[in-house]
């Protein structure tokens, strides 16, 4: 293992960053954990990867399965999401009737709560 990692490890980031970016387009969960672990396991003899680049993209992905799925329905793909923004997102799942996943996308995306409970009438801006 350590000689073919010798003979790569000149095109090893890219292979990270191709890992990564599949997995971002890939809609099959378990194809994007397999992606994502032979990145982070690339990343580990990568001295020139940007160490927060698999970690954005599991957050993207955790926000995009969660979104993908069959109670809620909505199938976006990384570049539409991109093209969106989280915090049209959150105002589509508020619309949808998906306040309690909207609250959580947005506490665990870190965004400024722009949206408050009220008990009497919901969320609300």
């Amino acid at each position: 293992a350590d000689e073919n990692l010798r003979l790569i490890r000149s095109s090893l980031p890219e292979a990270v960053e191709a890992c990564v970016d599949a997995a971002g387009h890939e809609f099959d969960v378990l194809r994007q954990r397999t992606l994502l672990r032979a990145a982070s396991y690339g990343q580990a003899f990568c001295s020139n990867f940007h160490r927060d680049r698999i970690q954005e993209m599991c957050k993207i992905l955790r926000v995009l399965n969660a979104v993908r799925s069959l109670e809620i329905g909505i199938p976006l793909s990384i570049q539409q999401y991109k093209l969106l923004t989280p915090s049209v997102l959150i105002g589509r799942l508020i619309n949808a009737h998906q306040h309690l996943l909207a609250l959580r996308i947005s506490e665990y995306l870190g965004m400024n709560q722009k949206y408050v409970r009220n008990p009497r009438i919901g969320f609300q801006r």
